[in-house]
């Protein structure tokens, strides 16, 4: 089989990562071709059509709809391969150049409506070695990293368990494994990774680059070789399946699960915390009961804590202080309420914001939340629990909230592809291409019609291309009609093409504007 250059840089990446759903990028369309074709006709019931000659498999969906299929793949327990076009196709010199931006899997989605805002969505990562079990566990929407060591393939069951992670990584080597058999009994997403990112040195590398250190011992996991490992290979899975500097996960937490009261994933079912014995929905449960909170922080938190009771007295007594500190005072426990009740999801606003996916809604999400810190903290300022004492050191962030404030636009679109997003007045360059651009028909249109009127030739035309640029096209007929200050440009059959003063005066104009957004464009990235 022939294939065409496009199809050409198809096969290039899908060979590189044949368990993904490739979605490629062809003008308006997101393509998936042969068997991923296959897979997206059946699980998103779209028509699976044919290309070429030899009827390749092919199903597409207009790239400004993409979301809720990539979310249903996804929940499929399919991981989704992104292909964009890399430059201009209408600048582009032969094939568009494309590229994989990104990889989406079920333990890395961040968009909004695939996640339950109430619920951690954890990707774990699991290695044994010498009798010990590694286990890190992160979610990426809100920057949560943590991390333990156990000896016992139960604990480390129950471990994974309490995560509830929407998917595993374990090194290919040990996918034979018996406990591998168990987490797979248990119908968890578990996908293999490189086993060279488990590798010890490779892996405590990785994780002093991320947090730009000379040492681990900061975290409490210098010594702790299966944690280190389990660990730098989840962060290498994030860096290379989302392509960024995951700027949201700035800290890395070991905990051993004897500071907890140990609850296997039968006792957690039995107890009923978090799913009933009828139907496996919260109702009637005990989060059902205790869940008052107010925002999907506090939500994710407590759920946190009923999954991992403490056995500290110390932090025990932390937190009933804090409960103490509002038993008998209302009017402070209703204005609290009132406050959180404004905030949204700051964590995982903030985890799309760094991992670039940020749309405007997420960025006026994140000044309206941040704008209630001084409100939280007037309300927190006379309280004497430690736990509370932590929250008040925050500055303000008033230089952060101020220039959201300032910058975007309360009435930007949902995708910032469709522009409108900066204010006017935020950037004079950004104002003077913006002008231009709003007035670019305008102008054309007018210089058009006034000369027409000029010349008297009512056929005459203003064009553009990418060879010419701007010029004004004038029939054979009427070339007896053309003024002495017409620059002629081209011959056509039919027409001749020209250029004045004032319309190459224009075209610079255009191309400083073009030039000031790609200069914009490079200070931004």
């Amino acid at each position: 089989m022939k294939l065409t250059p496009a199809m050409e840089q198809f096969m290039k990446i899908k060979n590189e990562h044949p368990d993904c759903v490739l979605f490629f990028r062809m003008g308006d369309f997101y393509e998936t071709f042969f068997d991923d074709a296959k897979i997206v006709s059946k699980v998103l019931n779209i028509v699976l059509t044919a290309r070429g000659k030899d009827k390749i498999p092919l199903a597409g969906i207009p790239y400004h709809s993409i979301d809720p299929y990539i979310a249903k793949l996804v929940k499929n327990g399919h991981k989704v391969a992104m292909v964009e076009q890399l430059e201009d196709p209408k600048k582009a010199k032969g094939i568009v150049k494309r590229g994989l931006v990104r990889i989406i899997t079920p333990g890395t989605v961040l968009d909004s409506n695939v996640l339950d805002e109430s619920r951690n969505n954890f990707l774990v990562s699991v290695v044994q070695e010498k009798g010990v079990f590694g286990v890190s566990a992160i979610d990426l929407s809100t920057g949560d990293f943590v991390v333990t060591e156990v000896s016992e393939m139960v604990d480390m069951i129950n471990e994974v368990g309490k995560f509830n992670p929407s998917e595993v990584i374990i090194p290919p080597l040990q996918e034979k494994a018996k406990w591998v058999e168990n987490l797979k009994s248990s119908k968890i997403v578990i996908n293999s990774y490189n086993d060279v990112y488990y590798y010890l040195d490779n892996a405590k590398e990785n994780l002093k680059k991320h947090f730009d250190v000379m040492s681990l011992a900061g975290f409490g996991v210098e010594g702790r070789n299966q944690a280190i490992s389990s660990a730098g290979a989840i962060i290498s899975y994030l860096k290379e399946t989302q392509m960024t500097a995951l700027s949201n996960i700035t800290s890395i937490r070991y905990f051993q699960n004897t500071d907890f009261m140990i609850m296997d994933s039968t006792t957690i079912r039995n107890l009923e915390l978090f799913t009933n014995v009828f139907d496996n929905t919260s109702t009637g449960t005990l989060v059902h009961v205790l869940d008052q909170t107010k925002t999907p922080m506090g939500a994710r938190l407590l759920r946190s804590w009923l999954s991992r009771p403490l056995k500290d007295k110390i932090g025990i007594d932390q937190r009933q202080q804090v409960v103490e500190e509002f038993v008998g005072k209302q009017m402070d426990l209703e204005d609290l309420r009132d406050v959180l009740k404004k905030c949204l999801d700051i964590q995982r606003l903030l985890s799309r914001v760094s991992n670039n996916l940020n749309c405007p809604k997420d960025l006026l999400g994140l000044k309206k939340s941040l704008q209630l810190i001084p409100e939280l903290k007037n309300i927190l300022s006379e309280k004497k629990s430690s736990l509370l004492d932590g929250i008040l050191p925050y500055e303000d962030l008033k230089e952060l909230t101020e220039t959201l404030d300032v910058s975007i636009n309360e009435e930007s679109p949902v995708h910032i592809r469709d522009g409108g997003v900066i204010k006017s007045g935020c950037n004079s360059e950004l104002d003077e291409v913006k002008s231009i651009s709003l007035n670019a028909k305008r102008f054309i249109l007018d210089l058009e019609a006034a000369e027409r009127e000029k010349t008297g030739i009512k056929s005459l035309k203003i064009k553009y291309n990418r060879v010419f640029g701007y010029f004004i096209e004038v029939t054979k007929s009427n070339l007896h009609l053309v003024p002495d200050n017409y620059i002629r440009k081209q011959t056509q059959v039919n027409a001749e093409r020209f250029i004045t003063p004032e319309l190459k005066e224009y075209e610079e104009t255009v191309n400083k504007a073009k030039a000031l957004l790609n200069s914009l464009k490079i200070r931004k990235s």
